[in-house]
């Protein structure tokens, strides 16, 4: 069985948009026969008991000093991507898989530096053959990634370009309204 993990939050001050996109894609994959985890914070209003209801959810309970207690933080998708990628791994160490397929992430807290982490890191957890792949689901293109694959699908056309100098050369690009997860 091959696993996917969805790193992804939800509450009030960010919305659901980017569980529902990433629910959307976790039900036709499951079709597919893929073994699919969700990864989450528990911030008020999130979606986690909604998604619990068809998928098996991680949640992660570390504390972010900055985001889970100053007030008024002017950065809603603000993490401590050094933290978070860290207990992300320790999370999925504990469910003892032998291998990670691909990790979908959708969090605008999230860029390159998580990414450059977590496939460090990954290694000390898990002995598989094959390194995991990384889909970034992404519609601001303002920050790096170290993906094999972003889906945007702003219809912007120029959209593509601003992507130029923030990915690898690598990365497979999907971009525009033929991939909207609904």
């Amino acid at each position: 069985m091959k696993n996917i993990f969805f790193r992804c939050d939800s509450s009030l001050e960010i919305g659901s948009g980017h569980v529902i996109r990433c629910r959307n894609l976790a039900r036709e994959l499951t079709k597919l026969k893929f073994k699919i985890f969700f990864i989450c914070k528990p911030y008020e209003g999130n979606l986690i008991n909604e998604l619990k209801k068809e998928f098996e959810v991680l949640v992660l309970k570390y504390s972010d000093y900055k985001k889970d207690k100053i007030l008024n933080n002017p950065d809603p998708f603000y993490l401590d991507q050094n933290k978070d990628s860290l207990e992300t791994l320790k999370l999925i160490k504990k469910l003892k898989v032998k291998n990670i397929d691909w990790i979908v992430l959708d969090h605008y807290g999230i860029d390159i530096n998580w990414e450059i982490n977590l496939n460090r890191e990954i290694e000390k957890i898990i002995t598989q053959q094959n390194r995991a792949k990384i889909f970034v689901i992404d519609d601001l293109a303002n920050r790096k990634h170290l993906a094999d694959y972003l889906l945007d699908s702003s219809p912007l056309t120029e959209t593509k370009l601003k992507y130029k100098k923030l990915l690898n050369k690598q990365c497979k690009k999907l971009i525009g309204v033929n991939y909207v997860l609904m």
